[in-house]
């Protein structure tokens, strides 16, 4: 069954590769009112909001380095709790790892007049990521959704997060800290670390045409304007005009400049129904527009063209200084496409100088491209059977889902595969696995999942502890008895049992459960007596 796996892994590899991401969020209820807080580094405190939020990492099995590292940090703010602007400026925001290693990420800067939800994402510091300061503002102040990727940044340079931490142990309590200078600063909504390949891919050569387009895996990844040349067959050029170039199902128009001054092309394919895009960094007079070919000039070739007719499918407009379409979420200098999609179909992202402008950006698949992390897990919870121990766990989404490896422990610590069940690979929808803990290793009390996809590379779910012996411990009453005997069960497994003389020989045996835990023995003279439940442990019964 795996080898039609990696016949399909190897011909969907074309396009789009996995990278692996592991998402963990801070539990926070309720939003919290950043006003007063006041915690840095070298202050950091215990106290609880606003100063502080806890996000636990679990499951993650190596040291942090180059290839696993705190790739991202994702805050979310807003305006609930104060009633005025989620003004960013004088907010400040520092990391703190397991073993102590403290760092700010955030020195203010970002400055917003708009409510709304604000998300930003901070990332080891690179060139063509924001730096979240004054000098580079978000832009477009009065837009809601401002929402980008910048590099983490201290306020005097920026922070190579994967360095800071290399060689730490991951998982335990991660802080996240708080610091502001006004009253009316913004309210959390949510605080998630995201640990992965930290690795950006550096395009910002290539890309110059439709011909030549960078083929993205939706990492994240520097591209840039900068040299490009004009390329025919633009979207929107040799078409309808600017003006006019493609409607969205409510009919409005998409206000692309159209021209071809030095355009930079990057084609993916669509892993999921629905993609989201970021792209940040962009200088201001750069936008960004997300087509499809619709083919319909029969040659099967997105590239290519004849007459005015229009060659492509609008799929995402740009950004529309000071308003933004519906479609579109973020601000002038970053610019997200969130759009309905066709799963395996091709798409484009063409970013264009407009007048010429040159800019290098980053840009990151946040959904429906291969950087979401290939596996959703639902649930993974056990059951008793007596000492039999069933794993149950269910998927939302797959993407290029091999194989799960059931990994036990006796102590947590110590870890062994006991067994192995091949996954769907790629779904959409609820998929629901178990696994029966063969009974030798039934002494185990904890269990994870290691997920692994076509190319080999694994990820971790989250550990679960097991107590069946707890759970399906049985007791049976009154004892000595005189008619009847009571049983009182946990599990909602049914229970065998078995009545026997001095002698073994069996005088009663059947079934009880939680609803019918009542046996008449009426007609077993006053003597001693054995039960065995469910052919496994004996005790000693008496008979008045």
């Amino acid at each position: 069954m795996r080898n039609l796996k990696y016949l399909f892994a190897f011909l969907y590899s074309f396009t789009l590769s996995c990278i692996y991401a592991q998402t963990y969020t801070a539990t926070i209820g309720a939003t919290i009112d950043l006003t007063g807080a006041n915690a840095t580094c070298a202050t950091a405190t215990t106290a609880a909001s606003p100063n502080r939020v806890s996000v636990v990492v679990t499951g993650l099995s190596s040291s942090l380095s180059s290839t696993l590292a705190l790739g991202k940090i994702v805050i979310s703010l807003d305006n609930s709790c104060t009633g005025s602007s989620a003004n960013l400026n004088l907010v400040k925001i520092f990391i703190k790892s397991p073993n102590g290693t403290c760092q700010q990420i955030y020195n203010g800067g970002l400055t917003t007049t708009a409510t709304g939800t604000h998300v930003l994402s901070f990332v080891s510091g690179t060139s063509c990521a924001n730096i979240p300061s004054t000098a580079n503002s978000s832009g477009d102040p009065s837009v809601s959704g401002t929402a980008g990727i910048y590099s983490a940044y201290d306020g005097t340079s920026t922070v190579d997060l994967t360095s800071l931490f290399s060689g730490q142990d991951p998982n335990g309590t991660w802080s996240i800290y708080f610091s502001e200078s006004t009253t009316s600063e913004p309210c959390l909504v949510s605080a998630s670390l995201v640990f992965g390949n930290p690795t950006v891919s550096n395009q910002t050569a290539n890309g110059d045409n439709c011909v030549s387009a960078v083929n993205w895996d939706g990492s994240p990844m520097c591209a840039s304007t900068n040299t490009k040349t004009p390329s025919s067959n633009m979207p929107g050029w040799a078409g309808p005009g600017a003006a006019t170039f493609g409607t969205f199902a409510g009919g409005a128009t998409c206000a692309w400049n159209g021209n071809n001054d030095n355009d930079t092309w990057i084609k993916f394919t669509a892993q999921g129904t629905t993609v989201c895009i970021n792209v940040s960094g962009l200088d201001q007079n750069t936008q960004s527009i997300v087509v499809t070919d619709p083919n319909t000039d029969g040659d099967n070739n997105a590239c290519t063209g004849a007459g005015a007719g229009q060659y492509w499918t609008l799929a995402s407009c740009p950004r529309t200084a000071p308003a933004l379409y519906g479609s579109t979420a973020g601000t002038q200098n970053n610019q997200n496409h969130c759009f309905p999609a066709i799963p395996g179909k091709v798409y484009y992202l063409v970013v264009d100088g407009n007048g010429g402008a040159e800019s290098p950006f980053f840009i990151n698949g946040v959904l429906g491209t291969s950087f979401v992390l290939p596996l959703e897990l639902n649930e993974f919870t056990y059951s008793c059977n007596f000492n039999n121990i069933k794993l149950n766990w269910s998927t939302l989404t797959e993407i290029n889902n091999d194989y799960f490896t059931i990994l036990g422990s006796s102590d947590g610590n110590e870890w062994f595969e006991i067994g192995i069940v091949d996954a769907e690979g790629n779904s959409l929808n609820l998929i629901n696995y178990s696994f029966q803990v063969p009974t030798q290793y039934s002494n185990l009390k904890y269990f994870k999942l290691a997920q692994t996809d076509f190319n080999g590379s694994k990820t971790y779910s989250s550990i679960i502890y097991t107590d069946c012996e707890s759970y399906n411990q049985i007791d049976f009453f009154p004892n000595p008895f005189s008619d009847e005997l009571n049983f009182k069960i946990n599990s909602n497994e049914p229970v065998y049992y078995e009545i026997t003389s001095v002698l073994g020989q069996i005088l009663n045996s059947g079934f009880v459960n939680k609803e019918n835990n009542r046996i008449y023995l009426s007609n077993l003279a006053s003597d001693i007596y054995f039960i065995k439940i469910n052919n496994s442990k004996t005790y000693k019964l008496i008979k008045q």
